[in-house]
C-alpha cells in the first residue's frame, strides 16, 4: 500500500497547485470549514476554563480540524462562550455530567 498524504487547509486551490507536482495522486487537498483564527479562539475559552483535562486538536471522519478538550466539568459561563461557536468545530468531552 503507498502512502496517501492529506492536507486540510483553507487555500485549497493554491496547495494543490503548489504540492501536487511532488505527490501526484497520493495528495488529497481537503478545504478547511474553519480558519485557524477561529481554533484559536475555542482553544483560548477552554484554556481559560480552569478544570480542562486535556487540549488539542482533533479530527472528524471527513477530515475537517476540531478543538477537542477534555474537561472536568463545563461551567455555565463558558459552556454559554461556546455555545456561539459552530458545534462542529468543538469536540468536547466532560468528565462529571449531571445525573438524569
Amino acid at each position: 500500500m503507498s502512502e496517501q498524504w492529506v492536507v486540510v487547509v483553507t487555500d485549497a486551490e493554491a496547495v494543490r497547485t503548489a504540492l501536487h507536482p511532488l505527490y501526484g495522486d497520493a495528495l488529497t487537498v481537503v478545504r478547511s470549514q474553519w480558519h485557524q483564527e477561529l481554533l484559536d479562539e475555542i482553544a483560548n475559552v477552554l484554556a481559560a476554563t480552569t478544570d480542562v483535562c486535556s487540549l488539542g486538536t482533533g479530527r472528524t471522519p471527513d477530515h475537517q480540524v476540531t478543538v477537542k478538550a477534555s474537561v472536568l466539568h463545563l461551567p455555565s459561563r463558558p459552556a454559554a462562550r461556546l455555545a456561539r461557536y459552530p458545534k462542529n468545530a468543538i469536540s468536547l468531552t466532560a468528565v462529571v455530567v449531571p445525573a438524569d
